[in-house]
């Protein structure tokens, strides 16, 4: 029996279903209170959105996504905030889900 190359399952499993832990990105900082963006939106960790249940919170939590940072809104997505906000409402809540923040 023949092998083909790149035949090895282990070698071909995706990441997009992984998060990434931010704290371990070197110089990154937790940010427990909120940043404010060039745009006057309150900008807040993906740590801090992870852990807000509370519907009474300081944050719309059916928008999570908008307290990110831009930079790590990439990180955390794998896509600019461009792209995502042109896909479809049911694929955005299913990106959302993926990483946490629905």
């Amino acid at each position: 029996a023949r092998e083909r190359q790149g035949s090895n399952p282990s070698a071909r499993r995706k990441t997009a279903g992984t998060i990434p832990n931010l704290a371990d990105r070197e110089g990154a900082a937790v940010n427990d209170g909120p940043e404010v963006g060039e745009d006057g939106q309150k900008i807040r960790s993906y740590e801090y959105l992870v852990a807000q249940k509370d519907i009474r919170s300081s944050i719309d939590v059916t928008s999570k996504e908008q307290y990110l940072n831009d930079s790590e809104f990439e990180v955390i997505f794998g896509m600019s905030r461009s792209n995502f906000e042109v896909m479809p409402a049911w694929r955005r809540t299913a990106k959302k889900k993926a990483v946490g923040l629905f």
